[in-house]
């Protein structure tokens, strides 16, 4: 699969879902794929870093009702507080463009990237 593909595939789910997608959670994905969180095979295909993938994993845990504990081995580099501002600016805009779409309605839940 090249990237043109997923890149279009990416954006059918979007429009088909109509999730806001702000500038802010472009960059977010984008500093994700180039900090690692993907790994391109040699065949093309995508695949999660296996550290993120983990991570993933416990998530789905605690969505499905589970508990899990959190370890923070080392600490990272500043790209941590980049990841973390450029994640807050992308939650804040997708926040607003949901309240923009349809501000009648109470039940809007914030999208999380």
């Amino acid at each position: 699969m090249s990237n043109k593909t997923s890149e279009a595939q990416v954006a059918d789910i979007i429009r088909d879902a109509q999730m806001p997608v702000t500038q802010s959670t472009l960059e977010w994905f984008e500093a994700l794929y180039k900090g690692g969180a993907v790994i391109y095979d040699p065949d093309g295909g995508v695949r999660l870093n296996p550290k993120v993938r983990e991570a993933m994993a416990a998530m789905h845990q605690i969505l499905a009702g589970g508990d899990v504990e959190f370890v923070v081995k080392r600490k990272g580099d500043a790209t941590f507080e980049r990841l973390e501002a450029q994640f807050d600016r992308a939650l804040e805009e997708t926040n607003a463009a949901n309240k923009l779409r349809d501000p009648d309605d109470g039940n809007i839940l914030p999208y999380i990237p």
